[in-house]
């Protein structure tokens, strides 16, 4: 099975939640833990109650779940356990599950269980995961350590696990791209690198949760834009 876990880092205004947001429309079935209010295109939960009832509902069916509860780090935590569970222990197409603010559920120094289960051996059960933060240091580094590409965009201080990742070169390139602005954004794609290099983050992320002939079949066999 083809998963990959995807982090990505960047200053305020850098495009990293655009990005996340490209990806998870074109994840069947996914679930994003949207604590600032970014997200619209799905079923919006503030119960957790009701998230479980929909996401049991429509378990092998695909469908887009934007769960808001930034003050229950309990509730958070269970809807992710359910869905670790139900992957594990069903058969169960792919699913996506986005932290956006990963800072929220996780720091440098400590990891909950389920968030450690679900970046350490979620790949076994088609979990497939986007880690979005302002900077790699507000990330586990066990999180960091599970990622098959990361994504580096604007960033004004670099940390020494960034320096291990990308040439002197690049990491001047990180902490001079461009941010974009609300106005910009409608025509202008985000500016970033990635480890590895030159890596087309669109398509390994449709491949994997859609299939091997998901990229052709959804962009023609051309990469797809960033809005």
């Amino acid at each position: 099975m083809n998963v990959v876990d995807i982090t990505i880092v960047g200053q305020k205004g850098a495009g990293k939640t655009q990005m996340a947001k490209r990806l998870f429309q074109i994840t069947p079935r996914a679930i994003v833990w949207d604590q600032l209010e970014d997200y619209e295109n799905g079923a919006i939960f503030t119960s957790l109650r009701e998230a479980v009832d929909f996401l049991r509902e429509h378990r092998d069916t695909d469908f887009h779940i934007v769960f808001r509860n930034p003050f229950n780090m309990d509730e958070n935590l269970a809807l992710m356990r359910l869905a670790y569970e139900m992957q594990a222990h069903e058969d169960l197409p792919p699913i996506g599950l986005f932290f956006e603010e990963a800072s929220f559920y996780s720091s440098s120094h400590t990891v909950p269980q389920i968030v450690d289960m679900i970046s350490t051996k979620g790949r076994h059960f088609g979990i497939n995961v986007v880690n979005v933060a302002q900077r790699d240091t507000q990330i586990n580094p066990i999180l960091r350590a599970n990622a098959g590409v990361i994504i580096s965009m604007r960033q004004k201080k670099l940390s020494a696990d960034m320096r291990d990742l990308f040439t002197n070169e690049e990491l001047n390139q990180i902490q001079n791209l461009k941010s974009l602005t609300p106005l910009e954004r409608p025509k202008s794609g985000v500016h970033y690198l990635t480890d590895p290099p030159d890596i087309d983050p669109f398509r390994v992320w449709a491949a994997s949760v859609l299939g091997d002939t998901a990229p052709d079949r959804l962009t023609g066999g051309q990469p797809l834009p960033i809005l």
